[in-house]
This record gives structure tokens, sequence and C-alpha cells, in this order.
């Protein structure tokens, strides 16, 4: 889930097997993420909300899995990604308002 106000976060490991990184960034219902997986390691990203059809990753459209949490509302949507630098964007769902 991404927090109301949080647009954008940027983290980075070296784990024994390379670089792990992600950065993502809000903007609107828009989110652009970069993520680093090093070779040899494969990743599960999670996208809060139904993308529907607007996820891509590297600008290739992609079928994901919806998991539905409660009320029968998809919770999030994953994708298996490989390994090496990947960007995906997708619509969110709109930041709900205090």
């Amino acid at each position: 889930r991404i927090l109301p106000g949080l647009t954008y976060a940027k983290a980075q490991y070296d784990s024994v097997r390379g670089r792990i990184a992600s950065h993502w960034q809000r903007k609107g219902d828009q989110l652009t993420w970069q993520v680093t997986i090093p070779p040899t390691a494969t990743a599960l990203a999670r996208l809060p909300g139904n993308t529907g059809d607007s996820l891509r990753v590297n600008g290739e459209k992609v079928a994901s899995r919806l998991e539905v949490a409660h009320g029968g509302v998809p919770d999030y949507a994953e994708v298996q990604l490989g390994p090496g630098k990947h960007t995906l964007t997708a619509n969110l769902p709109p930041v709900a308002k205090n």
C-alpha cells in the first residue's frame, strides 16, 4: 500500500548475488517503478489495487495475477520479474483523502 502524501521511495542493497535496487514515483494515479534484480535471482513485484490493463513491464503489457483480500476487491496485482533492470508502469487507484 502506498500511503497518502508519499510520492516516491528509493533504496538499494548489495546482496551476495548482486545489487537489488528499487525506486518508485507516483504522480497522480500513475506509478513508475524501476527495479534491478541481480543475476540468478527473481522477484515478485506487488502493486497496490487492481491495475486493470494498465500494467506494463519495460513498455510491454503483461498479465498480472490479482490477489483478492477482503470484500472481493483486489488488494494487489503481482508480476514475476527475472534478473536485470525493469521499469514497471501502472495506473493505481486514487489516493484516499482523510
